[in-house]
């Protein structure tokens, strides 16, 4: 007996619809004969081949036809069923696994010459956001890997492994792509390597990334660079909690977005330090990529994405300097100190001196001073004097 229904799929993640990339398709059951499971391609679509099993060495084969002028693809068991092998073990098959590539909607049938069953599903593989306080939310990206090769054609033997249909890259954060299975996955997993990691105080999974000093909120840049990526033309953004609230503010904590193009390749993110910036011996940062097409993903640092990759990370964020500078002169020949009517004979010399207080909490190490001398006037000399556990840095010039 012949029968013949129409499947039409969708799908939703705690709510919020995400994209199918095709339908699967395979005889649950041995099949042989004149038996078979067809799918005809009534929304469009590719039929690939992805995957097969003929313990008992019997061929899968593959019929194409058109029905009412759509494609029609038989997938049988044209050598022979192997459930009747005197070897138990060698009874499974031959069966092919199918998958309509680019439509979640087709008409399809089974032939069967006794009991017969057929298997439905999709494809979907996920990464979540690593274990973080569950403060900061979920995020949750459906990878993007496309399948290529594996053509259902009559003819070709999918029994080698060789003609099946190929996942490809997916475009991803660092260079490993692996599927979660729930959304509670390790800190500093293998595949959270965009950034380097190191340990800190609450053990590993730390951005191995240089602590930027000095820092003024509301004012100052923070960056992270060298965020490796393989992009597909994609897009990057991420999310630091500065103000140690336990959540991400889109606000105020999101990165500028960087975009990441074609191949591996590394982008910098770009951070304004908010006003309510808070240094924290552990912080937290979340990464996330999406194509284009997903790019709405981005404005948030939870919910679903139809592409692309998420990862997390701990982070060391540095105490706030604050630097104030004082430059005075002596005095001049009218005797006065630093007013506009100061004076100096041509060929004579005045003596500036240019304090630097670091007024806290923290220290600024690396910081930089600079006071090129104004055109008409050159340095003859220069002296360092530090004080309060300060040093002066080696002298380069005059």
């Amino acid at each position: 007996a012949t029968i013949e229904f129409d499947v039409s799929c969708s799908a939703t993640f705690d709510g919020q619809p995400f994209a199918l990339r095709g339908l699967v398709y395979s005889d649950v059951e041995a099949s042989g004969g004149a038996e078979y499971v067809a799918a005809r391609l009534t929304n469009g679509g590719t039929l690939r081949i992805i995957d097969q099993i003929t313990q008992c060495g019997s061929a899968a084969g593959v019929v194409t036809t058109t029905v009412g002028g759509f494609p029609e693809i038989q997938l049988n068991g044209a050598g022979g069923s192997c459930e009747n092998n005197p070897n138990p073990l060698l009874r499974g098959g031959p069966s092919l696994v199918g998958f309509i590539d680019g439509a979640t909607r087709a008409r399809l049938s089974l032939r069967g010459g006794g009991g017969s069953a057929i298997a439905i599903g999709v494809i979907a593989q996920f990464d979540y956001s690593e274990a973080i306080p569950s403060t900061y939310g979920v995020a949750v990206h459906q990878f993007e890997q496309p399948f290529a090769g594996g053509v259902a054609t009559a003819g070709v033997n999918f029994n080698n492994p060789a003609n099946l249909a190929a996942l490809q890259t997916s475009v991803r954060l660092g260079t490993q792509l692996q599927p979660d299975g729930g959304v509670i996955q390790p800190v500093g997993g293998p595949d959270v390597d965009a950034l380097p990691k190191t340990t800190g105080p609450a053990g590993g999974g730390y951005a191995d990334v240089p602590l930027a000093n000095p820092l003024v909120p509301g004012t100052s840049t923070y960056s992270i660079a060298n965020i490796v990526c393989d992009g597909g033309a994609s897009s990057v953004a991420g999310w630091i909690d500065f103000n140690g609230n336990g959540t991400f503010d889109s606000a105020t904590e999101r990165s500028a977005v960087a975009s990441c193009p074609v191949g591996l390749s590394s982008v910098t993110l770009n951070w304004t330090l908010p006003a309510d910036y808070r240094p924290q011996r552990t912080s937290h940062m979340r990464l996330r990529l999406a194509l284009p097409g997903d790019a709405a993903s981005l404005a948030n640092p939870v919910g679903i994405s139809n592409s692309g990759e998420v990862e997390a990370y701990r982070l060391q964020l540095p105490g706030i300097s604050d630097l104030a500078i004082t430059k005075t002169n002596t005095p001049a020949l009218n005797g006065d100190v630093d007013l506009p009517s100061d004076t100096v004979d041509s060929g004579g010399q005045t003596t500036y001196t240019i304090t630097a207080t670091n007024r806290g909490p923290t220290a600024a190490d690396g910081s930089l001073l600079t006071d090129p001398a104004t055109a008409g006037l050159s340095c003859v000399s220069v002296t360092c004097a530090a004080s309060a556990g300060a040093t002066c840095p080696v002298q380069t010039g005059a």
